[in-house]
């Protein structure tokens, strides 16, 4: 018999998003996880991808059994005001048909790579997986010799060595991944990739474990697609990273302040931004695009403060 499921990474409890809401509405984290959970199966249950029409806020909170609870998840960017509804941000990538076949395919994958390390006398637990691992046969990955281990490590486990894994260090993978996950870019996310984890931990055992959390952090800031070293010494880059924030523009924070205060796509809430914001910043705001500046998290606050910034030279620039 087959059951109804969601995807939840086991990251999730500990998530910045999930400790801002807690603080926000007053309730436990652990609290919050669990209604995050009732919120999303009620969203795989009701929609296909994760838009949900003449849905209201109102209603999700009656779902979660707090009020305000869809303001924070809104603000915590897991929600936004889309088509008179709202929308699941990154809904495909967890949930629906598409992202489920994904996950059990990548189980299947590393219940196979596992099956080299089984012992020859657990017959039992070979037999009853050999139905499902049979799928994992068309796949194009040699199997290797049983029992034999990567010349770094365990089969189908990237090798840390060992002074890279201190918590700083691998906060910076985690801090990393979630980056990559937020700018929706998983084919290159180490999260998902076992060789890709295995490349970006061999680059930062060349940067070293006091450099590399620092070029993570740099890269991250500038939105790069790859952890890039600073050209300046580490002390100068610590420094400005310390110091380093990509909102400081008064405009682009009076901006980001609107779509906080009004995200909704209503009329009453349309206005209020149009007042609050005035003809120019309006004009950019809908150049990028509303719902970029309701969902941003911390991950995607640099990408888009570049973007206001050259969006609003173009619009200062542009005869009227």
């Amino acid at each position: 018999m087959a059951f109804a499921w969601i995807k939840i990474e086991d990251t999730t409890p500990d998530k910045p998003e999930v400790w801002a809401m807690a603080e926000r509405l007053g309730i436990d984290a652990d609290a919050v996880v669990g209604k995050l959970v009732r919120i999303w199966i009620w969203a795989d249950q009701q929609t296909v991808n994760g838009n949900a029409r003449s849905v209201t806020k109102a209603l999700l909170d009656r779902c979660a059994g707090v009020t305000g609870f869809a303001d924070a998840m809104m603000e915590a960017g897991w929600l936004v005001a889309a088509d008179g509804g709202v929308s699941f941000v990154n809904f495909d990538r967890h949930n629906g048909e598409t992202a489920k076949k994904r996950a059990q395919t990548a189980r299947r994958v590393q219940r196979h790579r596992a099956q080299g390390d089984t012992p020859a006398g657990d017959t039992a637990e070979r037999n009853a997986a050999s139905v499902t691992d049979s799928v994992t046969k068309a796949l194009p990955e040699k199997r290797r010799e049983e029992g034999k281990e990567r010349e770094n490590g365990p089969q189908g486990q990237p090798f840390i060595p060992e002074r890279m894994n201190t918590p700083e260090c691998l906060k910076a993978f985690e801090d990393w991944c979630d980056y990559l996950d937020a700018a929706g870019l998983d084919s290159i996310n180490p999260r998902y990739n076992g060789p890709q984890a295995e490349a970006v931990w061999k680059q930062a055992h060349r940067f070293g474990p006091e450099k590399w959390p620092l070029c993570v952090q740099f890269s991250i800031a500038n939105a790069y697609k790859s952890i890039v070293e600073p050209s300046e010494p580490i002390a100068k880059t610590r420094a400005k990273a310390s110091k380093a924030k990509p909102d400081q523009d008064p405009e682009f924070l009076k901006t980001l302040e609107a779509y906080r205060r009004w995200p909704e796509a209503s009329e009453e809430h349309r206005q209020a931004r149009a007042g609050h914001l005035g003809d120019t910043l309006l004009r950019i705001a809908k150049r990028i695009g509303g719902d970029r500046f309701v969902a941003v998290t911390e991950y995607t606050l640099p990408r888009l403060a570049a973007e206001f910034s050259r969006v609003k030279e173009e619009v200062q620039n542009e005869p009227f």
